[in-house]
């Protein structure tokens, strides 16, 4: 328990979509400092996330910059070559059937030419960072 702040709240946000998904109680943070108004605990999604997540296949921009993220492991996702890549916060949720060898639920990994390709291919989303499944 913090002196100054007490159970010192946190906001807990949804990685992929930003938003809140509950409340962290930080207590007492070394330095007794004011802890983080809102936080992101590692790459978990809210449920509205998982449920779209698994009405298509989630592909998740990535490289090996870390940095972002101060390296912590919290936020990597290991590749097929079993090497440690960190998303850029860009994904796509497309209909399986669009995909070669991609079933509802899966993940696949990107790098930024393919992004930018796949958002290429829907020009009138206002720029948004994602596009869903149909429903």
């Amino acid at each position: 328990m913090s002196k100054k702040y007490g159970v010192n709240p946190s906001v807990l946000k949804c990685f992929w979509c930003g938003k809140p998904m509950g409340v962290a109680l930080m207590g007492r943070i070394k330095g007794d400092l004011e802890a983080p108004h809102e936080i992101t605990g590692g790459l978990d999604a809210c449920d509205e996330c998982k449920e779209k997540f698994k009405k298509g296949v989630l592909i998740v921009e990535v490289n090996e910059d870390g940095s972002r993220y101060g390296n912590q492991d919290r936020f990597a996702i290991r590749d097929a070559e079993g090497n440690k890549v960190f998303p850029t916060g860009r994904f796509a949720v497309l209909r399986h059937d669009v995909i070669r060898d991609g079933n509802p639920g899966d993940v696949k990994l990107a790098d930024r030419e393919t992004m930018d390709y796949i958002f290429s291919l829907f020009p009138n989303d206002g720029g948004k960072a994602q596009h869903q499944a149909d429903d």
